[in-house]
């Protein structure tokens, strides 16, 4: 096979093409010139995607170190965690597409499926380990952690239970002085009167001598307004806990990255 750069030991030929000065007669180009400067395109057109991919790689690391990484776009950061390789080609460019087409929430509660065809397997999962953790860093140290007031609650559980795109129902058990005992995941599921239970919500706070209880429960539909079971089984639970001397502290509906407290609606 010729090597590429033998042609110009190639004899020169002509081949047709325009004079600039207008004329229609045939304008002598040089073979070897023309074949060069072809290979040049190519060349220059292959290089830019990785130049760009690795400069732009080095761009976002020089932003953080001088401090503006606020100023970073999702995508930005999303990239700077998955590109292991700078010449990675075309993961930038993935990745750009999957977050114009989806916000912050919206890649939460994306199925690992819906990823993996947008980004292929690895990257899905990488990305996916990279939310959780995200997920994992707003959530408040629990060792005694204080109820003082329904945001306190709210933030205690809004982490695991805002993003959901089913209903479940939480149970903080707290000590005397509201700290959190512990934090369960009682219900999973439709939540309504036949499926719950008002001794087995009370069941773990009478094995842990807890002092109070706090119930939260999302709801998908991402507003907050309490339907009316969810009323009636908050008042079921005020009247079980006085049986039991086991305080209902509050009834917490979390939607939307929003609250409602039912203590402050119904006012026990």
């Amino acid at each position: 096979m010729q090597s590429l750069w033998d042609v110009s030991e190639q004899p020169e030929h002509e081949i047709e093409g325009r004079r600039n000065d207008g004329q229609d007669s045939p304008l002598e180009i040089p073979y070897t010139k023309a074949i060069q400067g072809s290979l040049w395109d190519a060349l220059r057109l292959a290089e830019p995607e990785r130049a760009r991919s690795a400069h732009r790689q080095r761009y976002l690391h020089e932003r953080v170190e001088a401090g503006a990484i606020q100023t970073l776009s999702n995508a930005d950061l999303i990239s700077m965690l998955m590109i292991v390789d700078p010449e990675d080609e075309g993961i930038a460019a993935k990745i750009q597409e999957l977050v114009a087409g989806y916000n912050l929430t919206e890649l939460m509660q994306a199925d690992i499926g819906e990823l993996q065809e947008k980004l292929g397997r690895m990257k899905a999962t990488q990305l996916k380990a990279l939310l959780e953790m995200a997920r994992r860093l707003t959530i408040p140290v629990e060792e005694r952690y204080i109820i003082k007031t329904p945001l306190d609650a709210a933030a205690l559980v809004m982490p695991d239970m805002t993003y959901l795109d089913h209903e479940e129902l939480r149970l903080l058990l707290l000590n005397i002085k509201n700290g959190v005992i512990a934090n369960l995941l009682l219900y999973q599921g439709t939540l309504n009167s036949s499926v719950l239970r008002i001794a087995e919500i009370f069941r773990p706070a009478v094995t842990r001598n807890a002092a109070g209880i706090i119930i939260c429960h999302n709801h998908p539909s991402g507003k907050t307004e309490p339907s009316q079971e969810d009323l009636e089984i908050t008042e079921q639970c005020v009247e079980a806990g006085k049986l039991l001397d086991i305080e209902l502290v509050d009834h917490i509906i979390i939607a939307n990255h929003t609250f409602k407290s039912l203590r402050e609606r119904l006012g026990w």
